[in-house]
């Protein structure tokens, strides 16, 4: 907006006295971003003359900047019935500053009607029609906004702002080779557009080009790193390909070692894939590189991160020193109150709780977390309910409150049709296949459809193989009264990592398998598991430092080129691999694939998709994409990693650079013929 009214600077300035009228004063201090003297200016200058269309005109623009909507209303109002009709230029920029303010307070239709004025006055102006295209776009209405950003191009092939509109317009209405026809186009035109890269990364992803539209997000994020939304649009896609997503921003890291936003970057895409260590460790140099005002919050994400881990006494350190720093964060109390549950003091939960919605009370999630306390464990179920149809009027479509509702009103009050009612609104706002949409299949489950829910999960799960999925299958077979199910399904989650113990024992979804010997062995093993083997590492670290720096050395077998042999094991089966540094993957022939499938190495359930690979040559084949349980390279363990079977039965089985990056930093020792994993948190075979 500063930018269009500097431009009606040079016209305001004409037939304007030398004197420094209140006028010319006002001028200046705008000029000098001090609006509010700017304002006092322009109101002693109205004061004088009532109809000085131009006084009002600023007003209504500062008042925009202050988003102060209907006082910039009122005033451009009055502007534009005191300007004169011959005045064309004026009058286009302020129907166009009528327009931006209507645009502000998504009043599209009105913006669209004033940005249609302003062209007729100054139909030279590009910048109207990019506007107005906008607007187009978000009514709906893309093929007028076509028209706008092609009517640009006409007159200007390289409007880079009309070909990123274009483009997006095209990727809303389905017409991916026109989209990325026309993003391509830009980057050509303007190699460092975020915008191209933007749009063209959601294409990608619509393609399921998974891997390309990290490329392209990552591209869009290095070129503005305070770009928040551009980060969590690549957490998000990440979920798909993770162990690529993770080498990018390993090699982003080696690059600037000492960047705190790639390795705190890193952190959370290792959170994600429950590889806690590895998060934990990156957060601890993130906290070491951090400026002051970054501090704090790493250091609550470090106790996020220790609280998903199941280290519940060290998360709730971090989640203390958090609060006593900054006690004006919601989020920071939300996440004390979900520790100090898991550590069972439950009175001082719900005060966190209560604390949580007091600074944010349009926050559905913190009712809805209260609600869990107040249903699972205290047993009020009428303050359950309360808090759910609160989380309900702040978002409508939050599902995970109405199904709960729903299950409230089923089992606590017996209204079974007030309780199909809600589980009917799941399964009309929870319509496409996502992870974040498996509340649609507890709402089937509850309403009989039991076909329907399986086939819907089993579609999430193909998805995503996580311990959550797994669970939430377990929960849902649970439910069904599917016994044998359930218990392995929660089996395979306890294998990926599954370790919310404390929340297996409250979750009532699982009461049909809870008094099962084999469901409280398998829980009880798994604990036990986890506190020999997995706490240890924290519980044992020094306060500011989580596990030991360690080093394992391989020896591998030269086969020229920068590519070496190494010994390894896929879920117990010795195979050679060939570890080759321009690799990023782990990849197998389909002869290698279809005899660990035919002899139990591998299953159905591990067929994950479809996926293009790469070798040291850049040539490229498409494979299928696969989960590996279990790796095993030169005595360390790697669990839970993606991989690709290569359509190719000549194609040798690759270990990549990225897929070892996992276990820490890479040495490589040409003379000896060796390999050096430096790690803190390396994991011996046993």
């Amino acid at each position: 907006m500063k930018k269009l009214v500097l431009s009606l600077l040079a016209i305001l300035s004409l037939n304007v006295c030398h004197a420094q009228s209140y006028y010319d004063q006002g001028i200046d201090a705008y000029n000098a971003d001090n609006y509010d003297k700017a304002l006092e200016y322009f109101n002693q200058d109205l004061l004088n003359n009532s109809q000085n269309a131009k006084s009002y005109y600023f007003k209504a623009s500062i008042y925009k900047m202050q988003e102060k909507y209907a006082l910039g209303l009122t005033n451009i109002n009055l502007s534009l019935k005191y300007l004169k009709p011959k005045e064309k230029e004026l009058n286009g920029i302020a129907y166009n500053l009528r327009a931006d303010i209507y645009y502000s307070i998504e009043e599209y239709e009105n913006a669209i009607s004033d940005y249609s004025t302003a062209i007729k006055y100054q139909p030279e102006k590009s910048d109207y029609y990019i506007s107005r295209a906008e607007a187009y776009y978000k009514t709906d209405k893309y093929n007028l906004a076509k028209l706008d950003y092609q009517k640009i191009l006409e007159k200007n092939p390289g409007n880079v702002e009309a070909l990123a509109g274009l483009g997006r317009n095209y990727l809303e209405q389905g017409q991916f080779d026109n989209s990325e026809k026309t993003l391509n186009l830009l980057l050509k035109m303007d190699p460092e557009n975020e915008l191209g890269f933007y749009f063209r990364g959601m294409l990608r992803y619509q393609q399921k080009k998974y891997n390309q539209a990290l490329d392209d997000i990552l591209n869009c994020y290095t070129l503005n790193l305070t770009d928040e939304s551009t980060r969590d649009l690549y957490v998000k896609y990440a979920k798909l390909s993770p162990d690529y997503a993770i080498s990018l921003i390993t090699k982003k890291i080696n690059e600037a070692p000492e960047s705190y936003s790639w390795i705190e970057l890193r952190a959370e895409l290792y959170q994600n894939q429950n590889l806690f260590k590895n998060a934990i460790n990156d957060i601890e140099k993130a906290i070491n590189l951090a400026e002051s005002n970054n501090i704090n919050f790493s250091k609550f994400k470090r106790g996020m991160y220790l609280y998903q881990a199941g280290i519940y006494d060290l998360a709730l350190k971090d989640l203390n020193n958090s609060i006593e720093t900054d006690s004006t964060i919601a989020t920071y109390f939300q996440m004390r109150g979900e520790t100090k549950m898991m550590l069972g003091n439950y009175k001082s939960a719900l005060s966190d709780y209560d604390k949580a919605i007091e600074l944010e009370p349009t926050e559905p999630w913190y009712y809805n977390s209260r609600a869990w306390l107040k249903s699972r464990v205290l047993q009020d179920f009428d303050g359950a309910i309360h808090d759910y149809e609160k989380a309900i009027e702040q978002d409508s479509t939050y599902t995970s409150s109405i199904i709960q509702l729903g299950k409230l009103l089923e089992d606590y009050k017996k209204d079974k049709a007030k309780a199909k009612y809600y589980y009917e609104q799941v399964i009309s706002i929870d319509t496409a296949v996502s992870i974040d949409n498996i509340q649609r299949v507890f709402a089937l489950t509850r309403l009989g459809r039991q076909e329907e829910a399986i086939a819907f999960s089993n579609k999430i799960l193909a998805l995503e193989k996580t311990n959550s999925q797994y669970y939430n299958r377990a929960c849902m077979f649970s439910l069904m009264g599917k016994k044998t199910e359930a218990l392995e399904n929660l089996r395979m989650a306890f294998e990926l990592g599954f370790n919310d113990f404390e929340h297996i024992k409250i979750d009532d979804d699982l009461n049909n398998i809870r008094l099962l010997p084999e469901f409280k062995k398998m829980a009880e093993d798994w604990k036990k598991n986890f506190d020999i083997h997995v706490r240890p590492t924290y519980t044992k670290a020094e306060p500011t430092q989580f596990g030991i720096e360690k080093s394992v050395t391989v020896p591998m077998k030269p086969q020229g080129g920068g590519v070496y042999e190494v010994s390894c094991k896929i879920n117990d089966l010795p195979l050679k691999f060939i570890f080759d540094t321009g690799a990023a993957d782990i990849s197998i022939s389909q002869i290698e694939a279809q005899f660990m499938l035919k002899n139990g190495f591998l299953s159905k359930n591990d067929i994950i998709g479809q996926q293009r690979y790469s070798d040291a040559d850049g040539d490229i084949s498409v494979g299928t994409k696969i989960f590996l349980r279990r790796v095993e390279f030169g005595g360390l363990v790697l669990k839970n990693v993606t991989a690709g079977i290569v359509n190719n039965n000549r194609a040798p089985l690759l270990f990549g650079q990225s897929a070892l990056g996992k276990y820490g930093k890479i040495i490589i020792n040409n003379e000896n013929n060796t390999l050096t994993i430096v790690s803190k948190d390396l994991e011996l075979a046993k």
